[in-house]
């Protein structure tokens, strides 16, 4: 695993988003291939916003799995195969906040989610 977060970055967003990041971490480690990227960004589009992205070199999601979480629903069709996306979208939007499916750049699925955040001085991230 790689984790790149820039040392100029020290935010504090929703207590309840540790419990989506875990879940994404467990699905690429679970689900990707070998490779799995973490890296945290500011928002390019609002500065109050901050980027988690969780990439992997595996096969990619199924077309289903995300199609059900767009549309925030399932059907008898079209549905997940688990609960664990459907956390992660639950708790990333009760937090403020939005998620993405992407292609990885790595060549399996890269998940997104962006969040509000509360800028932090250097000295209350060591409390």
């Amino acid at each position: 695993m790689v984790v790149d977060v820039p040392s100029d970055i020290a935010v504090c967003v929703d207590s309840r988003i540790g419990v989506a990041v875990r879940e994404l971490l467990t699905n690429a480690l679970e689900h990707g291939g070998n490779t799995v990227y973490v890296d945290v960004t500011r928002s390019p589009r609002d500065e109050g916003r901050i980027v988690v992205r969780v990439s992997d070199d595996g096969p990619g999601l199924p077309k289903g799995e995300w199609l059900a979480i767009e549309r925030g629903r399932e059907t008898p069709l079209e549905h997940g195969t688990g609960m664990g996306l459907w956390l992660i979208h639950w708790v990333v939007t009760k937090a403020g906040g939005s998620t993405r499916l992407d292609k990885s750049p790595l060549g399996g699925a890269s998940v997104q989610i962006e969040l509000p955040v509360e800028a932090t001085s250097k000295d209350d991230t060591k409390r």
